[in-house]
């Protein structure tokens, strides 16, 4: 049903004279023809609430002075409901409060009903859910004795709602059926109520069900015209694929539904989709946006005085900061078990001591920790998917303190339910448990066989996320389970198996970009979707002015400062792109790993990869050469590995601190001292498997990924001595690399890029030098070395050399940038480039750290070059001192001959390494320099 345009119309041109003129009153309104057009307003707030506000007000004056009881009750009636549309229930409960006075002593019973009916949704809201049910049931019963089987079929459906919410979802969706059989239904109302029988069965867990009850009310409400329930309706349907783990869909339900709300005067609304949406960017990993929406949610629903989507707001919010504010955690679970207790909600008491649980054992409280589980698991047993993920919990708790057979027969059996339900998450997380289960009991062979399972049950989540940083996000969250699936393989003795889950546990956004799958997005080039990537595109535009106006010689407040705005432009541009990605419902298909085959023909018969996998009580490391795949124990444990690395990066520092003339033989032996306890620790149980070996790919994680491993020492040389060393995010890029390099046959130019300052003024001197090695080279020195001129040679150049500044911001590693002559080029800028099969060299400072711990994939200026189709990078992993880069650098150019220049090029960094360590430079100012690809 659609408000009546005439009706309205004349609530305006009533309104308009209702006021005497020249002294005479008009003639009064009939009280039939003014209760028509006030009902006509009941339907409006549905699609265009702001109009309907105005006319309601309008409708309440009118009444007033026409004095007829029904039309005076009525019109507060219908303002009260539009009020509950703005979320202004404190407002509309006063208003009818007053409503239900004027039914009651004019004895109007069918007006007072509906007075109650709308009472209900009021008193929810407000979290008054007992006093909702008793409007309800009284509505209720009016109306049945009245004849009225439409109104009674309302005041079903929303006293099912509250009786919902009480955590009786069986019997709300009984009084639904109720409802939906009571003939004479106009199709927006029966769309309503099949929206909620939706809800009712969504929390049974009977999710099919549930999914088509609310596509069919949401396409009847699209057909009616009422565009903002439709959009409640679609937050309900991604609230749904979230809890099924069909995360990509959540989050473009979400979107859909947010674009109403952001412009609309609904704060309340759009704060329970901010809070659902927080959920479901937390259940793939995005925490640090998660936290924003939760926090901004929770501030709105508070204020709109909702408690119900409040407390809900509160227990997301508190479940994310456990990983990293546990304090705070602790205090906002326990207001919202609080909140949720005093309205009568035992669901959402439930989820909130369900999230505290995981929080106390995070803390190292079990006792505590299987207390709140128990108190959790009554509050949750009606609702299956919740009433899971507390089995889980528990299951998890036990294992832990060694009752391994029970946690075993509850992740058996958590398995099964999660299958039943179709939830992948919770699938992959049961599967996972019951495979440690099996570990612990020594049944390596059926172990390793339920880890490739969660394996393939992340994998399947992972092909559904469109956008690559939700993808990193998601496999991020899930390395544990890909790590275990690593071990329990060695364990089992399927060595092949288990190299392939390591490649799968990498990031593969990278891989995703260089297997150019084409995206297959299911959202049309919408006027909204098109306004997001208008947003998106002024988002990356503040990012560029902020560090464009970065300032070299600024220190303090003024770098403070100027931090903040470079931080905020980057957060405010993250925000926008997801927006963007979460449109996307269907994404690329997935770069799949290579074959180890494939590797060992990529490497060569002088070749070996070899790949790091630190966990918490050990480590190991898998060597690959052109005949073999070998697994090592190494023996140490992560923590003891990043204390070596530390170490080393210690001596660097120190170093770098007093400069090449002031290390002195003293620091150069304590720095070969640390080289050397690394290369013992990590790389000498390597020793038989690289015997004769010439060219060495390394991939490493954590801590190690800014680790020197050219500059290990073995008591006689260092390693860049004995091998070409190359930097891999995964294996599975070296056949990929080679091919992009190897495809481009044309002869392609070198170009020179150098821009400098009063602070390094050897970089320009270096790309002056390296020019002149080049006589052919496109070279774009001082002014002249602009962001558009880099971005031409890296697109047009086999080789680009770059002399400039670097930054590497670890809080955001997509922040990462070069400072060109006009402003900073980003990472995510570079992204977009296209660089098929070229080489950058990238002579600043930090232009080759990455850090992985914002998800799987590594994020840095490589994350940059090799996404956008290069073939290599060679970069710095520590800040470089000028004078002694540049002299490392013009080496590298130095009797180049015929063949490409980025063929040699690790080879040449080697030789150049090699010639400063013969004149007893201290490894702080040429070990910095790695390349990374092939």
């Amino acid at each position: 049903m659609t408000a009546d345009p005439v009706s309205a119309c004349l609530i305006e041109r009533w309104s308009a004279h209702s006021e005497p003129i020249g002294g005479e009153a008009h003639e009064p309104i009939a009280s039939d023809a003014l209760l028509a057009a006030i009902e006509s307003l009941r339907d409006l707030a549905g699609v265009d609430l702001v109009r309907c506000r105005g006319l309601c007000d309008a409708a309440v004056r009118l009444a007033d002075m026409q004095g007829d009881p029904a039309c005076r009750a009525r019109a507060r009636t219908v303002l009260a409901h539009a009020l509950n549309y703005a979320n202004e229930f404190e407002q509309a409960s006063a208003m009818l409060e007053a409503a239900e006075t004027i039914a009651a002593h004019a004895q109007a019973d069918y007006e007072r009903a509906r007075v109650l009916l709308v009472r209900v949704h009021t008193l929810a809201r407000l979290g008054r859910l007992h006093d909702a049910r008793s409007c309800g049931l009284e509505s209720e019963a009016l109306f049945g004795s009245l004849g009225e089987l439409a109104w009674q079929s309302r005041a079903l459906t929303n006293t099912a709602i509250v009786v919902r919410m009480l955590g009786e979802p069986d019997a709300a969706a009984g009084m639904l059926e109720r409802a939906l059989a009571v003939p004479g239904n106009d199709p927006a109302t029966m769309a309503q109520i099949r929206n909620c029988l939706a809800e009712a069965l969504l929390d049974s867990g009977e999710f099919v069900r549930a999914e088509q009850e609310f596509l069919t009310a949401a396409e009847t409400l699209d057909r009616e015209g009422s565009r903002r329930t439709a959009a409640l309706i679609r937050g309900n349907l991604a609230d749904l694929y979230g809890r099924q783990g069909r995360l990509a869909l959540a989050l473009s339900q979400f979107e859909q539904a947010r674009q109403h709300f952001e412009v609309d005067h609904a704060p309340g609304d759009l704060g329970r989709i901010l809070c659902e949406q927080a959920e479901v960017l937390a259940a793939i990993g995005e925490s640090a946006i998660a936290i924003q929406l939760g926090e901004r949610a929770a501030a709105v629903l508070e204020a709109a005085g909702m408690i119900s989507e409040h407390t809900r707001s509160l227990r997301i919010l508190g479940s994310l900061l456990g990983q990293s504010e546990p304090q705070r955690a602790r205090a906002t679970l326990l207001r919202a078990a609080s909140l949720s207790e005093i309205a009568g909600q035992p669901h959402d008491r439930g989820r909130a001591l369900l999230c505290l649980s995981r929080v106390e054992l995070k803390q190292g409280h079990p006792e505590q920790a299987l207390e709140l589980l128990a108190r959790a698991r009554l509050d949750l047993d009606s609702h299956a998917a919740d009433a899971l993920d507390a089995s889980l919990a528990q299951s998890e708790l036990l294992l832990l303190v060694g009752d391994v057979d029970i946690a075993l027969k509850h992740s058996t059996q958590a398995v099964e339910k999660a299958g039943i339900l179709g939830v992948p998450t919770l699938l992959a997380a049961a599967l996972d448990l019951r495979a440690r289960c099996l570990d612990a009991l020594g049944l390596s062979e059926q172990a390793h066989l339920e880890h490739l399972q969660a394996v393939s049950t992340i994998e399947q989540v992972r092909g559904t996320l469109g956008a690559g940083m939700l993808r990193s996000a998601w496999q991020g969250r899930c390395t544990a389970v890909y790590e275990g699936a690593v071990l329990s393989c060695i364990r089992a003795g399927h060595t092949q198996e288990a190299f392939d889950v390591l490649e799968h546990r990498w990031g593969r956004g990278i891989l995703d970009r260089l297997s150019q799958v084409a995206l297959a997005t299911a959202e049309p080039a919408s006027a909204a979707h098109t306004g997001k990537a208008d947003k998106l595109a002024i988002a990356h535009h503040a990012v560029h002015a902020a560090y464009s106006a970065f300032d070299g010689s600024a220190t303090g407040a003024q770098r403070a400062e100027w931090l903040q705005r470079v931080r905020t432009a980057e957060e405010h541009a993250r925000e926008a792109r997801l927006c963007v990605n979460a449109g996307q419902e269907l994404g690329p298909e997935l770069g799949h790993p290579a074959s180890v085959d494939r590797i060992q023909r990529a490497v060569g018969h002088a070749g070996a990869v070899v790949s790091f996998l630190f966990t918490d009580t050990h480590s190991t490391a898998f060597v690959l050469t052109q005949s073999e795949l070998r697994v090592v124990e190494i023996g140490i444990a992560a923590d003891d590995a990043n204390a070596i690395a530390e170490a080393v990066s210690f001596q660097m520092r120190r170093a770098l601190a007093r400069g090449p003339t002031a290390a002195g033989a003293t620091r150069l032996v304590a720095a070969i001292g640390a080289l050397g306890r690394a290369y013992d620790a990590v790389w000498r149980p390597l020793e038989d498997c690289l015997t004769g070996l010439k060219t060495v790919w390394v991939v490493a994680p954590g801590e190690f990924e800014a680790f020197p491993f050219a500059a290990m020492h073995d008591g006689a040389s260092f390693l860049c001595e004995r091998a070409v060393m190359h930097r891999v995010p995964q294996a599975s890029l070296i056949p990929l690399l080679r091919q992009r390099r190897d495809t481009s046959m044309e002869p392609k130019p070198v170009g020179v890029i150098g821009c400098s300052d009063g602070i390094a003024g050897e970089m320009i001197r270096e790309a002056e030098a390296i020019a002149n090695c080049l006589p052919e080279a496109r070279v774009a020195l001082g002014d002249d070395a602009t962001a558009e001129a880099f971005k031409q040679c890296a697109h047009e150049c086999g080789l680009v050399h770059v002399a400039c500044h670097g930054a590497f911001p670890r809080e955001n590693p997509l922040a990462a940038a070069v400072k060109l002559a006009d402003r900073w080029v980003t990472v995510r800028e570079m992204m977009e480039w296209s660089l098929p099969g070229n080489t950058l060299v990238l002579s600043g400072c930090d232009t080759g750290r990455s850090d992985s711990r914002h998800g799987a994939d590594p994020l840095g200026l490589l994350t940059g070059v090799l996404g956008a189709g290069g073939a290599g990078l060679l970069s710095s992993l520590w800040p470089a001192h000028d004078e002694l880069a540049r002299s490392l650098m013009e080496k590298l150019y130095e009797d180049i001959g015929s063949r490409p220049l980025q063929e040699q090029l690790a080879a040449r960094l080697a030789t150049s390494q090699q010639s400063m360590i013969r004149t007893g430079t201290h490894p702080a100012f040429w070990a910095q320099w790695v390349h990374i690809g092939v």
